[in-house]
């Protein structure tokens, strides 16, 4: 592919890497893709990145929300009797 074109179809063909990513995995993709290729082969690289930011930040954020249902449940008051 020429340059240009490679310019012109970044988006569309980062969201294609990135759907192919998630279900073979990058170091499949980046094994697929030559070594002469640098300009792919960095962003196939920072795709890698990008999802394993969001895998931790998802991980966090479910270990957070945990954690707040504990504090929640240990502090939570029950109803007085209504007399």
């Amino acid at each position: 592919m020429s340059d240009d074109c490679k310019k012109y179809l970044r988006v569309p063909t980062k969201e294609i890497f990135v759907r192919v990513a998630r279900k073979f995995g990058v170091s499949v993709l980046i094994g697929l893709v030559p070594e002469e290729d640098q300009v792919m082969q960095k962003r196939l690289k920072n795709i890698r990145k990008e999802l394993e930011r969001k895998a931790r930040a998802r991980k966090q954020g479910q270990q957070e929300s945990d954690d707040e249902e504990d504090i929640d449940s240990q502090f939570s008051m029950a109803r007085k009797p209504q007399t």
